[in-house]
C-alpha cells in the first residue's frame, strides 16, 4: 500500500468574486506581483499573513457568467496572464489584457479542504505552481499533489481578504 495521498476532484462550486491572497499550499508562499510592468511574471512571496495583507499579494477574483474567472492584481493594473493555449512551464505574467482561468475545488485526503486548481480556461491539463520550492515565478505544469525535488504541487488555498481602502 502506498502512502501517496489520494486525490479526488470534487463537485464544482463556485468560488464568488471578491479579494483573495493566493497561498501555494506545498511551500506556503503567496502569488504576488512585484511591480507594474506589463508582463513581469507572477512571483512568490514569502511574506506572512498578519494583520495588514501586503496589497502585492492581494488579487480581485471575479466570477463571469460563463463560469470561469479572471485574475487581477489590487496593486498594480495587470491581470494573470499566459500565452494563448500554453503548455507545461509556461510562465504566468502580469499584462494589461486579460486572460480567463478556472479556479475549481480538489480535495486530497489527509488535507483540509479549501484546496483549489487554477488552470487556464484553454488547456485543464496543466495547472499554476512553482517550479521551484525555493524561487520561483509562477509556471503552469501538469498535475501533481506532493512537494518533491521536481515538483512543488499544484494545490492553491484562496484565502478571502478584506479591503482595507
Amino acid at each position: 500500500m502506498s502512502n501517496r495521498a489520494i486525490s479526488n476532484p470534487v463537485p464544482e462550486s463556485s468560488l464568488g468574486t471578491g479579494l483573495y491572497a493566493l497561498a501555494h499550499v506545498a511551500t506556503t508562499t503567496f502569488a504576488a506581483l512585484t511591480d507594474g510592468n506589463n508582463g513581469s511574471p507572477l512571483t512568490q512571496s514569502s511574506k506572512p499573513l498578519g494583520s495588514k495583507i501586503p496589497d502585492d499579494i492581494k488579487w480581485n477574483i471575479c466570477h463571469l457568467s460563463n463560469g470561469k474567472y479572471t485574475i487581477s492584481n489590487y496593486l498594480y493594473p495587470n491581470d494573470a496572464t499566459v500565452t494563448s493555449s500554453p503548455r507545461q512551464g509556461d510562465v504566468v505574467k502580469g499584462r494589461h489584457d486579460q486572460h480567463q482561468w478556472i479556479i475549481k475545488p480538489h480535495k486530497v485526503n489527509g488535507l483540509p479542504d479549501g484546496q483549489y486548481l487554477i488552470s487556464p480556461a484553454d488547456n485543464e491539463l496543466v495547472y499554476w505552481t512553482f517550479s521551484d520550492p525555493k524561487q520561483s515565478p509562477v509556471k503552469v505544469e501538469h498535475f501533481c499533489v506532493e512537494l518533491t525535488d521536481s515538483s512543488p504541487g499544484t494545490l492553491w488555498k484562496v484565502i478571502p481578504v478584506p479591503d482595507e481602502t
